[in-house]
């Protein structure tokens, strides 16, 4: 019986925390436009916000994909880097997101790579976010099971190993703690 329940435990678990992620999603975007909602309908409707955020989001996409629109976005943008205290805030939360989804420079979040972190003779895995000037490297290590928490660590180039795997299999091998992995071999440096 109670090898029963574990295996139920685990089979139920991913799902438990699937559906935990993608309703913190939902709750938040849902909440967003709801206080218009309200205004407008005199009562909360669940779903019309975040469906509110998708067709926004799809409209924005698609303004933004002509020249004019592009051109228009990018005028905005110097306005909104002159608000104090929200411009330099959008400023970083724009570069994370571009670096994160692969717009970033240098191929930021491109490459996952093995650091020699936190002493020698033990690695963990990372994405190159920036080579600097002195040869050094930006690399940012994801904690487990949690990547958008971390550390940003600089070393040098002799420290660090470029992986022959994806971001997609890097976050998964990540999140899972190891346990949804492959074999890593970690072979040459960067340069």
């Amino acid at each position: 019986m109670r090898d029963i329940v574990k295996e139920g435990f685990i089979l139920f678990l991913p799902i438990g925390i699937a559906f935990f992620i993608f309703k913190f999603i939902f709750d938040t975007l849902d909440g967003i436009p709801q206080p218009i909602i309200e205004a407008i309908f005199d009562r909360p409707i669940t779903g019309l916000g975040f469906a509110v955020i998708i067709v926004l989001s799809l409209l924005l996409g698609l303004l933004t994909a002509s020249v004019v629109g592009a051109a228009a976005f990018g005028k905005m943008e110097v306005y909104i880097a002159r608000i104090p205290f929200f411009g330099p805030v959008y400023g970083v939360a724009k570069q994370v997101v571009a670096s994160a989804t692969g717009g970033g420079e240098d191929g930021a979040f491109n490459q996952v790579v093995a650091v020699e972190y936190p002493s020698a003779g033990i690695h963990s895995i990372g994405f190159l976010t920036k080579r600097m000037t002195d040869g050094q490297l930006m690399i940012y290590i994801p904690s487990t099971p949690m990547p958008n928490t971390g550390v940003l660590i600089v070393v040098g180039a002799d420290r660090v190993t470029e992986l022959e795997m994806s971001v997609g299999d890097a976050m998964r091998l990540i999140t899972s703690a190891g346990v949804v992995s492959e074999d890593i071999q970690i072979g040459g440096t960067t340069g």
